[in-house]
């Protein structure tokens, strides 16, 4: 008691301790508010769904062969013709998806103040970018008519979907965007048209097809050879009904 009277004996020792207790005190308190007051708001429970979470599908790749027959090359050149050149711009209506021409109304389509940056194509290159079942990306390099050599050749980003099914799927262009004035390819020499032309790129010359040659030259061997072998077992059937006769 003597000891613990002692400590305390000072009066600026007990205001030391008692401000030191005070601080302790109220941190705890407050460390006690945040830790179980500190959301004082209702919360609903959280309600867990057995249905399966909606997750994008991939998009499935898809020859470009069947997009070319059903018409995606002949959609892209009559687009440029159309609307990128800005001729006959009414016409492009049929050819543009409902997301590229959202808002309008084919008369305010055919003013020609319409979502698509104009080019004075002359003539076009394209390749494909990337081949979707029912979605087809090209890049389409374009070239200017001549009286617009201040115009750069330009690379265009063209994104065009399939709409309908059987006879009545068709392609229409759902983008199109400016990307570069770089790594173009040259453009077709003495070109004067006065129309956009979608040039197709060469198809490549497929292995099977090297294997042509051969078969034509073996077909000429065999066919000799089978008339020979046919006439020959002719001739050979005809000698052994005669011995027959004779006998």
């Amino acid at each position: 008691m003597s000891v613990v009277r002692g400590f305390l004996g000072s009066p600026r020792r007990r205001r030391r301790i008692l401000k030191g207790g005070s601080a302790v005190l109220g941190l705890a308190a407050l460390v006690f508010v945040m830790t179980h007051w500190s959301n004082t708001a209702k919360t609903e429970p959280e309600v867990f769904s057995n249905e399966p979470s909606q997750v994008d599908p991939l998009p499935v790749r898809a020859p470009f062969a069947k997009a070319k027959r059903e018409g995606v090359l002949r959609t892209a050149a009559q687009f440029l013709r159309t609307a990128v050149v800005r001729e006959n711009v009414a016409a492009s209506w049929d050819l543009t998806a409902p997301t590229l021409k959202q808002g309008y109304t084919r008369k305010t389509w055919a003013t020609q103040d319409i979502p698509v940056q104009p080019y004075p194509v002359d003539s076009a290159k394209w390749k494909v970018d990337y081949s979707w079942v029912d979605t087809v990306g090209l890049k389409a390099a374009l070239f200017p008519r001549k009286g617009h050599e201040e115009v750069p050749a330009a690379v265009f980003d063209m994104e065009l979907t399939a709409y309908g099914k059987g006879k009545n799927r068709r392609w229409l262009v759902d983008s199109w965007t400016p990307t570069s004035y770089t790594g173009i390819p040259s453009g077709p020499l003495g070109s004067s048209r006065t129309t956009p032309i979608l040039y197709v790129d060469k198809p490549r010359l497929e292995s099977r097809w090297l294997l042509a040659p051969f078969v034509v030259f073996g077909l000429a061997l065999l066919i000799p050879i089978g008339l020979g072998v046919r006439g020959w077992w002719r001739g050979r059937r005809a000698v052994r009904r005669y011995e027959a006769g004779l006998r």
